[in-house]
């Protein structure tokens, strides 16, 4: 893959990677100008998953069709739009509506652009890309929630969209320097009925059901995180919005070194057992939340290491089940890409919106979900590959032996 493609790929991918957490610190803010409550804050990333739940639904199999550029096009443009919405928004209705607007542009681009590289790539080297990108990413989100504080301290929480609408606006620019990679003899002819038919496809394998079902759930502790953090740590842990963005930047530094060190682990060690690694990491951290929250005094900094720890192991998770998923349905990548997504979206908004109904917020009353979705990440995994700790990996042979019992 060029150079120049992966920069191009990277810009359009920083849209999606800073407007997760550039606002996170301005919550409180945003609460106090609009007037409203926890929950309804918290509904800020519920709306902006829903909106991307629902695009991925169609915009995979809708890439298979008419290639990966034009949908990258149409997306970055609706995700700018969104994006305006936000930043001007005159209430919390406008607020949200303009998130969930984010939601469709966002998930729309980055079911395509991931795509780009099962287009042009080995299943290895996609992975090894896919994490370098998450790297990128994840630089970006450790340092957009630092941004963002700063912003909201100095000139207000709107403040905080004005770099997003930057980045927005060269992306969606940087969208028409992308070349086409699914040649139009690849593609797939498009019939309406026919859109649903790869979802059900996808998800009678039952391999690639347990993967897309670990990975959903791995993303979705980190956003059940994101959704309740700042309200936690700023208003409950009475620690000022700068010092949460440095907390979020050492979260975040975890999962950046994991991410550029994934194609060198998978080389040595081979995608499954990293994968596994991975959600013993994630298991590991929920468990030391809930021991915290049930029986200890809670200390932030012990917190934000635990947090690093589940960070470290969800970037396993994802850059390896991501790969292999692409992989198992050739001529389908977009809808696999496109199912992955809705789900691992679906999943985080249904359990933000179980969290944000309760009558407070406490440490307590995160920890308990937390630890449940790793918890039932493992026990998914176990049941497809009982866990081979310190053993070699099976043979591809043996795997899909095992997988097709």
């Amino acid at each position: 893959m060029r150079v120049s493609l992966f920069a191009k790929l990277v810009l359009f991918f920083a849209t999606v990677a800073i407007e997760l957490v550039l606002i996170i610190p301005s919550f409180p803010a945003i609460l106090k100008t609009f007037n409203t409550s926890e929950s309804m804050i918290q509904h800020i990333l519920t709306f902006n998953f829903i909106g991307t739940a629902l695009s991925v639904l169609f915009m995979g199999p809708l890439s298979d069709s008419f290639g990966r550029k034009s949908i990258m096009l149409y997306s970055s443009a609706i995700f700018l739009l969104g994006t305006i919405l936000c930043a001007f928004a005159p209430s919390m209705t406008f607020m949200l509506l303009g998130r969930f607007i984010q939601g469709v542009g966002a998930g729309a681009a980055t079911s395509a652009a991931y795509n780009v590289f099962s287009d042009l790539l080995s299943p290895e080297e996609c992975g090894k890309k896919i994490g370098q990108l998450r790297g990128i990413m994840l630089i970006l989100m450790g340092t957009a929630p630092l941004i963002g504080a700063l912003m909201t301290t100095s000139f207000g929480w709107r403040s905080a969209y004005y770099p997003l609408l930057t980045v927005s606006a060269l992306s969606f620019l940087s969208t028409f320097l992308i070349p086409e990679s699914l040649p139009a003899a690849n593609r797939n002819p498009f019939k309406l009925k026919e859109t649903f038919k790869p979802y059900l496809m996808i998800l009678r394998d039952k391999r690639s059901r347990s993967y897309i079902l670990i990975q959903g759930l791995s993303l979705a502790g980190i956003s059940l995180w994101n959704s309740i953090a700042s309200l936690l740590f700023i208003r409950h842990f009475n620690i000022s919005i700068n010092l949460f963005g440095v907390f979020e930047a050492m979260v975040l530094v975890t999962g950046i070194t994991a991410n550029f060190l994934i194609g060198t682990i998978i080389k040595r060690k081979g995608m499954r057992p990293v994968l596994q690694s991975g959600i013993v990491l994630s298991l590991l951290a929920t468990g030391l939340v809930l021991l915290n929250a049930l029986f200890f005094p809670l200390n932030s900094y012990v917190i934000i290491a635990i947090l690093a720890l589940f960070n470290f192991g969800s970037v396993l998770v994802f850059a390896t089940s991501l790969a292999q998923i692409l992989y198992f349905h050739p001529g389908h990548q977009g809808a696999a890409s496109a199912l992955t997504a809705k789900l691992r979206y679906l999943i985080s908004a249904v359990l933000i919106a179980i969290t944000s109904s309760l009558s407070s917020i406490s440490f307590l009353s995160f920890a308990i979900p937390f630890f449940l979705i790793a918890a039932t990440a493992a026990l998914i995994w176990h049941k497809l590959y009982p866990f081979y700790l310190f053993k070699k990996e099976p043979s591809p042979e043996i795997e899909e032996q095992n997988v097709s019992e």
